[in-house]
């Protein structure tokens, strides 16, 4: 296994050439500009800004990949924000990431199918809530207005 993210196994085998040509990780300092009249500008640091990465994938029919399918599956991974551990050599590569986008191009078809397309899948790093998962606001106005008069 060259690397693996959610149920997508990036491998090559006798039968199968699922894999990435292209990986890039971008790492980021978040941090402020404040003027200062008179004298040069302060930096002012806030900390590590969330990593962005992304994979490039081509997939190719004649090496054992259904390019439609495996189209399909990215762009409802981007669609409804999959996220999932990214593995690379069998070792967890950061924490959690999100597909938050991806982008198809240099699509080949014959009269039938899909014969080959490049991916490019875009992740962030996923530092935060799960909103699926968080608590439902409550709009009960009786119980607001008490709150309100306590």
């Amino acid at each position: 296994m060259i690397g693996k993210f959610k149920d997508k196994i990036f491998t090559v085998s006798n039968e199968q050439i699922y894999t990435f040509n292209s990986f890039t990780n971008s790492v980021k300092l978040s941090y402020e500009e404040k003027e200062v009249e008179g004298s040069k500008s302060k930096m002012y640091i806030k900390g590590a800004s969330l990593q962005d990465l992304s994979l490039t994938i081509d997939l190719i029919a004649e090496l054992g990949v259904d390019v439609e399918a495996e189209i399909n599956d990215w762009k409802s991974y981007a669609e409804i924000g999959v996220r999932d551990s990214l593995y690379i050599a069998n070792k967890k590569y950061g924490g959690n990431w999100i597909v938050i986008g991806v982008s198809v191009s240099d699509m080949i078809s014959d009269a039938k199918t899909i014969i080959s397309a490049t991916i490019n899948v875009d992740f962030k790093e996923f530092a935060g809530q799960d909103n699926s998962k968080s608590k439902k606001v409550s709009n009960d106005k009786s119980d607001a207005s008490t709150k309100l008069k306590e």
